[in-house]
């Protein structure tokens, strides 16, 4: 997506582009999907106790019976000064079923001068460090239970929490994300392989891409990698919808033939 401040144009985007696509069981929105707001002070925010995003997200899910990964979200939780940047899983019949709070904030200084400033702790407040951050949330797919880790942009540097996303029985990771595009050029596709290869799962991408209208420009490629780090499909340009059949037996079957996992001695 290359998304506005407008909260109803983005929403009105994500509701045609998921419509187009009536099979999906499972779709995964970027960071700041419903709003890149133009300045600080004109950040959309919600109560945790739900909005009009949370309400209009509920509703698609479950007119379309397609489970939504809501990228990022501000979410202000009584009586913190400052909202968290909340990802949100709805389930297929609509119900809010998972959170995530982002860990990790994005204070940064990038590009060749280091001229582009990024503090994202001077709008968030960062995550708490419970077990249940760090915990995956088994979604119902028809008969299937998928087991979905959630994760937010620059929580992709820190690989100790998709470890504890897998050990705990992770099958497949989301990053959902806003990299900025001198850090997206040099590091997104490594990582995102890097973390699908060292944990044997299969890694899901969704990016902002373009210039916004804050001034930002992002990197995009959204990609969905397969457990043995292979790309299996890729938004290279523009604003899209990647999608894939993906298949879980592969993960039980490339950890049985090659168990990295069971070799760890730290």
């Amino acid at each position: 997506m290359n998304s506005g401040p407008d909260v109803a144009e983005n929403l009105a985007f994500i509701t045609a582009s998921l419509r187009a696509e009536p099979d999906l069981d499972l779709l995964l929105l970027p960071e700041n999907a419903v709003q890149m707001p133009a300045t600080r002070d004109h950040q959309y925010v919600e109560p945790a106790t739900g909005g009009e995003v949370q309400r209009a997200l509920s509703r698609l899910a479950a007119d379309t019976g397609t489970a939504i990964v809501l990228g990022a979200l501000a979410v202000l939780v009584e009586p913190n000064p400052k909202p968290f940047a909340r990802s949100l899983l709805f389930d297929q019949q609509g119900r809010l079923c998972h959170t995530y709070d982002k860990l990790h904030l994005f204070d940064v200084d990038t590009g060749d001068s280091r001229q582009h400033r990024y503090r994202e702790s001077e709008t968030y407040q960062a995550g708490p460090l419970t077990q249940a951050q760090a915990s995956p949330k088994a979604l119902t797919i028809g008969d299937l239970s998928v087991q979905l880790g959630l994760s937010i942009c620059y929580d992709l540097r820190f690989p100790e929490m998709y470890r504890a996303l897998v050990q705990r029985g992770a099958q497949i990771l989301c990053v959902p994300a806003a990299f900025t595009y001198e850090t997206g050029q040099a590091h997104w596709a490594t990582l995102l392989r890097a973390r699908a290869i060292e944990n044997q799962v299969y890694v899901l991408a969704a990016a902002q891409h373009g210039i916004h209208a804050n001034g930002r420009q992002t990197w995009g490629h959204s990609m969905i990698v397969d457990p043995w780090g292979e790309v299996i499909v890729q938004q290279n340009t523009g604003q899209g919808l990647v999608s894939a059949t993906l298949d879980l037996t592969k993960i039980e079957s490339l950890k049985a033939s090659f168990p990295v996992q069971q070799h760890r001695r730290l």
